[in-house]
């Protein structure tokens, strides 16, 4: 069976807006920008691997060093310490890079 195809879903037949609609998706579809999946990456990626890292890391550190019953929520409590200040590391870092992209003769 062949289908015949006018470039716009069935959605879309009869539509007065139809025009429109395929105005805005070609220029969505031609947008050309930096690339943003390092940000992304850096944003969301990462304090989950260094959260999971350091929890795991201070688990084992703590084995036999505080009673059992808190060694759990003490690596916790560590671990988010430690992918807060990440995270408030990594935003420093971006804003100050965004900052010297911009203004680049304020380079010290």
């Amino acid at each position: 069976m062949v289908e015949k195809s006018t470039g716009q879903p069935e959605v879309c037949e009869g539509c007065d807006q139809a025009h429109e609609c395929r105005r805005i998706d070609e220029r969505l579809g031609n947008v050309e920008g930096p690339c943003v999946a390092l940000q992304v990456i850096v944003a969301f990626v990462l304090p989950i691997v260094v959260f999971t890292g350091t929890l795991a890391t201070c688990d084992r550190l703590l084995d036999g060093l505080v009673p059992q019953r808190y060694e759990t929520p003490l690596a916790f409590i560590m671990a988010l310490l430690v992918a807060a200040g990440f995270v408030l590391v990594a935003h420093a870092v971006s804003r100050r890079l965004h900052q010297s992209k911009q203004h680049p003769e304020s380079r010290e």
